[in-house]
């Protein structure tokens, strides 16, 4: 591997509070997003730039994400030959188990699995849009509607988003992982 530096965005709200697309593009590294993540209309707070996609099978077969390397996160593996298509990477159940054990949270967030994958792959890894849903735009792209739906499910069945800021803030601490700024 060439360059094993990766900025992994989240999409929390407070991305807005940050003009960081300009510096997003410019990274020297490769951009990971998740889930339904969104660019237009917000390129100046998260830029364009997107190399991995990292997500559910829930957004399996949405075709805006098509560009991106895709990686997919489950506990079944989908057909192989659609990953093999899509140029998709499966990553099953181990993962999330491993999560799971080591942050000591039942529902570890998408989020912290990327984070323990490029750890495990000795990428040094830059993360921003990270605040374990403390801002209540859950979706720095989302109607007030589905925000308010978005943070009131993720604090519901996501019950221990205080483990995974002390997981990640220890990371931090280690010199594993650093805040892009």
């Amino acid at each position: 591997m060439l360059n094993n530096k990766i900025l992994i965005i989240g999409n929390s709200g407070i991305l807005l509070n940050q003009r960081l697309g300009t510096k997003i593009d410019q990274f020297d590294g490769l951009v990971a997003r998740f889930n339904d993540y969104v660019i237009e209309g917000y390129e100046q707070y998260v830029g364009n730039k997107t190399d991995i996609w990292f997500g559910s099978f829930s957004f399996f077969s949405a075709k805006k994400y098509i560009g991106p390397k895709r990686i997919f996160v489950g506990y079944t593996s989908p057909n192989l030959k659609q990953l093999a298509r899509l140029k998709s990477e499966f990553i099953g159940g181990d993962i999330i188990q491993k999560a799971r054990d080591t942050i000591n949270t039942h529902t570890p967030s998408g989020g912290s699995l990327a984070i323990m994958y490029f750890l495990e792959r000795n990428y040094k890894i830059f993360i921003c849009g990270f605040d374990w849903y403390k801002d209540p735009r859950a979706h720095y792209f989302g109607d007030i509607a589905t925000n308010r739906k978005l943070y009131v499910d993720r604090n519901r069945f996501h019950l221990r988003r205080d483990l995974e800021e002390i997981w990640t803030k220890n990371l931090i601490k280690e010199n594993k992982i650093e805040w892009f700024i």
